[in-house]
């Protein structure tokens, strides 16, 4: 997360989706306020996009998403974990949300530097893996994120990355392996990533477009892997990239990988962080992205999910 004030655009509420309980709320917002009807931009869809709000504390700054069953589990780069229930649709569409709670990660404290908490995956024992920046590492936490923490050796490089260049995107392959990539400098050409596990780690090179950076990425079914990219500048505000990376470039040196969209102004984007992609019914991929509002009034948690193709 970097620390930067991000343009938001505010958009009328036309309603609310159906509320799970008396705390989460779900909004739902046009991806664009010219044409509210657009739903195809790139190569992918827009089933839907909403802004989420709750009272609690603790609720905002979300940096990393997954899925476990109908659950999104999130963690936030203030060292917070929570959970809340998405009902959708055959077409993948929520239609409500519900059942928030959250908590402290173990093991954190209340020091920005050890709880800057920046992605989160299954590790396909019923365990967590947890990525953090600043203090730079991945802990293993059992199915209660509150407690049970262990650290996950990671290669040795990673202990040289800057405060804010640490790993933004980790996801686990179906072959059991981690790909972490790092936000990495904003001078330079590429950003550092690595694949495999303790103790047998490959270094890769994720290159930049432009001032994107990578955020977040989740494993697709066909080995490949898709990435969440951010950019923020003063004239243009937030902008948001999806690249999917195919399984044979995770066999190389450079993971260059497919553009499938990018949502800029005057389209509804914020500082999307977070990402998630599950099959629906008909087996097509949908994925979520939620954005951190870096508990910014200005800014907030929007929910998008998208068709891929």
């Amino acid at each position: 997360m970097r620390p930067i004030i991000l343009l938001l655009l505010l958009f009328l509420p036309a309603g609310c989706l159906a509320r799970g309980d008396e705390t989460l709320v779900a909004t739902p917002l046009p991806l664009s306020g010219q044409n509210p009807e657009m739903t195809d931009v790139g190569k992918i869809q827009v089933l839907g996009l909403w802004r989420l709000t709750a009272p609690q504390s603790w609720f905002g700054g979300i940096s990393g998403i997954a899925w476990d069953a109908d659950e999104i589990v999130a963690v936030s780069d203030t060292g917070s974990w929570l959970r809340f229930a998405v009902h959708v649709d055959a077409l993948g569409r929520p239609q409500a949300v519900g059942d928030l709670r959250g908590g402290r990660l173990g093991g954190v404290g209340s020091d920005k530097a050890e709880g800057d908490a920046e992605d989160i995956t299954a590790d396909g024992n019923g365990n967590w893996l947890v990525a953090f920046e600043r203090r730079h590492r991945v802990w293993r936490y059992g199915a209660d994120l509150a407690q049970g923490w262990e650290n996950v050796a990671l290669a040795t490089q990673t202990q040289a990355l800057g405060a804010n260049e640490g790993i933004e995107s980790m996801t686990r392959l179906g072959d059991g392996r981690l790909l972490l990539i790092a936000e990495g400098q904003d001078d330079a050409a590429t950003s550092p990533a690595w694949i495999g596990r303790p103790g047998q780690w490959q270094s890769l090179d994720f290159p930049h477009h432009g001032r994107f950076r990578p955020t977040a990425a989740a494993a697709l079914p066909d080995g490949g892997v898709l990435v969440l990219e951010r950019r923020y500048t003063l004239p243009g505000g937030p902008a948001m990239r999806l690249r999917r990376i195919a399984a044979a470039d995770l066999r190389g040196g450079r993971l260059e990988g497919e553009e499938l969209v990018v949502l800029e102004p005057p389209l509804a984007v914020d500082n999307f962080e977070a990402l998630a992609v599950r099959p629906r019914a008909d087996g097509r991929l949908v994925a979520t992205i939620l954005s951190d509002d870096n508990f910014n009034p200005l800014q907030s948690t929007l929910m998008l999910t998208v068709l891929l193709p």
